[in-house]
């Protein structure tokens, strides 16, 4: 077993004596060499008869070296985990040199290195408070819930009688005024009640289904389409601009048809025809459709929870590193060209910050990601991107390159964990409940979303801004030690 000696250098910088003796390599460096030996095909020589001799002189150095390199790696990450739990980046050699291994010789070989910590975090989960939204939901709302899922379920039917907003109408638009010796142009489209103008639509309502035909702008029929898009859709012309510019904007309109859902009736056959064996009654329809909404809420109540908690935790958990060890590691980084050393490290201390309290969260919270829950992550990620008929050669082929990728690995293990965290330590913190109504809560969720969007849009633009600045991206990004 390798002998480890630690001295602390100052307050959270330790450096690490590695010694390894014979024992601890002189097996492992003869079955490498062994491998050599199979591999190797010499000139008057049967492969993998080569001499032991001839073996250690050719390749003795290199497999000592190798041998040597992955017995200290070793040696260090076993001792850190064990000893050094609140390491942060990977250790520094304390000299940059290479060992000068003598594989004939029974000697030991020592390496020293530097490890840099952050200060122990003492966590109280139970003076943290976040509020928890409980939605109460109201019989009218319930019922309007009910409606829009009948709705959902019910059957098209030909359109009767006045006009209703969700109707999808089929419209002949003949064109009002043709050029001298030209046929007038003429093409049917569809268009639902809500999307039309307000000119266009008074003017339908009032004619109806097979009523008299009404004139009006072509290009005042649908709100939502632009003028190439009334070209293509209502005229047909994909997008053929000469010919658009030869055709009126009048056009006479005549409501041929259209189609509209009839919500079905919830009655005792509608029941029999779901199917569930969950559902027996209309009434148990109805609180089927109370508990979707009321769970639904809950995820939604829990995600709002764990935001307001990260937030806490970043502005309220002070977390203390090495400076000393950064500044060697920066040093090491740029080749000792560093500009601004203390605004370097505050970088770095920025982006190590989470990733170290996420760690120490969760050795705190006795949490742990399997190799496993990383790769069904990525699966799943990559699954959901091709849809449900998902072509499984190519998600294979997908996953193998993302795998093989250790920053998207490193990644995936990062954003696992930190939800992992804040799953357990929801739990453990003070829910200051506040009841709210379904429209205050959506209004609470559109409120979180248009403020993570804007924070999302903030940082693109400060990024382009540093592209456009200096030419390159920011460099803070820093390798984390993680195992």
């Amino acid at each position: 077993m390798p002998d480890i000696k630690r001295e602390e250098l100052q307050p959270l910088l330790s450096k690490l004596t590695i010694t390894l003796t014979p024992e601890d390599y002189s097996s492992d460096l003869k079955k490498s060499l062994n491998k050599y030996a199979k591999q190797t095909n010499m000139r008057g020589f049967r492969k993998g008869k080569t001499p032991t001799s001839l073996i250690m002189k050719m390749y003795g150095k290199q497999a000592l070296a190798e041998l040597l390199e992955d017995k200290f790696d070793e040696a260090i990450q076993n001792y850190v985990n064990e000893h050094i739990p609140n390491n942060f980046l990977r250790p520094l050699p304390v000299r940059e040199a290479h060992l000068d291994v003598a594989p004939r010789e029974k000697k030991n070989y020592t390496t020293e290195i530097l490890v840099g910590e952050h200060a122990p975090v003492d966590f109280q989960y139970s003076s943290i408070t976040v509020d928890a939204h409980e939605v109460s939901i109201s019989d009218e709302e319930l019922q309007e819930m009910v409606d829009a899922q009948l709705k959902r379920m019910g059957s098209q039917v030909e359109v009767s009688g006045d006009l209703q907003e969700e109707d999808l109408l089929d419209v002949r638009a003949v064109e009002a005024d043709p050029a001298e010796d030209q046929e007038p142009h003429e093409h049917t489209f569809k268009v639902t009640v809500e999307d039309m103008t307000d000119a266009f639509k008074a003017k339908a309502m009032e004619a109806g289904i097979d009523g008299e035909a009404f004139e009006h702008d072509i290009y005042d029929v649908d709100s939502k389409l632009d003028d190439d898009q009334v070209r293509a859709y209502l005229l047909g012309m994909d997008g053929d601009e000469d010919n658009a510019e030869e055709t009126s904007k009048k056009y006479h309109f005549t409501i041929v048809g259209g189609k509209r859902v009839q919500s079905a009736q919830l009655d005792d056959e509608f029941v029999d025809k779901l199917d569930d064996p969950d559902i027996d009654s209309p009434e148990d329809f109805t609180n089927s459709i109370r508990k979707q909404q009321a769970d639904f809420y809950d995820k939604q109540s829990r995600e709002l929870a764990k935001g307001q908690l990260y937030n806490q935790l970043d502005e309220t958990v002070e977390m203390e590193f090495s400076d000393e060890f950064l500044r060697q590691w920066i040093e090491r980084e740029n080749n000792g060209e560093v500009e601004d050393m203390d605004a370097k490290i505050a970088e770095y201390k920025k982006d190590l910050r989470w990733v170290s309290l996420a760690k120490a969260l969760a050795q705190d919270l006795d949490i742990e990601v399997q190799p496993s829950e990383i790769s069904d992550a990525m699966y799943d990620k990559v699954a959901s991107y091709f849809g449900p008929y998902a072509p499984q050669e190519q998600v294979d082929q997908i996953m193998q390159s993302l795998l093989g990728n250790q920053e998207m690995v490193m990644q995936e293990f990062l954003q696992l964990r930190m939800s992992k965290v804040l799953d357990k330590l929801i739990d453990q913190v003070t829910l200051n409940k506040q009841e709210v109504s379904q429209k205050e809560m959506d209004a609470i969720i559109k409120a979180h979303n248009e403020k993570m969007q804007a924070e999302i849009d903030a940082e693109d633009d400060l990024e382009e801004v540093e592209v456009l600045d200096d030419g390159s991206t920011n460099d803070a990004e820093v390798t984390t030690n993680e195992a």
